[in-house]
């Protein structure tokens, strides 16, 4: 379950395909395990690794395998907090990858802004970049 780890910067959607078959399978054979952290991983990983469309994808993708797998789960196994942490940790999973994600895009760009030791360059600091613009 944790090999398309390995090869989710090279193939992200497919990694994420039989990670998830995985799951739902393993969930199919009725084991008192909860394998979930692997795909929260996963979908951890191509939600930093791709772009926005392919980590919304897989985030439907994760929602809708992780809660078929709670579905065919016994109510002895799957209880209502098991529903509520599984949402909760595929959401966390998506946002914390996005979030990563987006703050190295702005961390790259702020490394290739002007610097101040040309005269005529715009000089970038942290004040500048954050909060509201200023006249």
């Amino acid at each position: 379950m944790t090999l398309p780890y390995a090869v989710h910067r090279i193939f992200p959607m497919s990694a994420l395909a039989v990670g998830l078959s995985a799951v739902f399978v393993y969930s199919l054979l009725h084991f008192p395990a909860y394998p979930g952290i692997n795909a929260f991983v996963l979908l951890l990983g191509v939600a930093l690794h791709s772009d926005r469309r392919r980590a919304l994808i897989a985030f439907a993708a994760t929602v809708a395998v992780m809660m078929a797998s709670l579905s065919a789960q016994p109510a002895s196994v799957a209880n209502p907090s098991d529903w509520v942490a599984t949402t909760l940790m595929t959401v966390v999973a998506y946002l914390l990858g996005e979030n990563w994600r987006l703050r190295r895009v702005r961390w790259s760009a702020l490394r290739s802004a002007p610097s101040c030791s040309n005269a005529n360059a715009r000089c970038w600091s942290a004040s500048e970049t954050s909060g509201p613009a200023r006249p």
